[in-house]
Parts: C-alpha cells; sequence; structure tokens
C-alpha cells in the first residue's frame, strides 16, 4: 500500500483535511436547511424529532 509522500506529509494531511471538512460542512449545512423548515413549519407539534 502506497501513500503519496510526493508531497510533503502536512500539505497531504492538509489538503485531506480541508477536503473532508468541507464535504462534512456541506452536509451539516444541508441538514441544518431541512431542520429549519422542518421547525418552522411544524413548530407548534410535539417535541418528538430527533
Amino acid at each position: 500500500m502506497r501513500f503519496p509522500f510526493s508531497k510533503s506529509l502536512d500539505e497531504w494531511t492538509w489538503d485531506n483535511v480541508v477536503k473532508s471538512t468541507n464535504k462534512l460542512f456541506e452536509e451539516l449545512r444541508g441538514h441544518w436547511r431541512s431542520l429549519g423548515k422542518q421547525k418552522s413549519l411544524n413548530h407548534n407539534n410535539n417535541n418528538n424529532d430527533n
């Protein structure tokens, strides 16, 4: 199993961290958006959505 050590390890790791963090934030943003819609639509309902 070979790792791309042609770049410096820091650069490679940072690149991956940034990419996965961006992806995570995109997903979180989507979740928050749909959560906000749900809450504003039926905030009078019982709080049984986890």
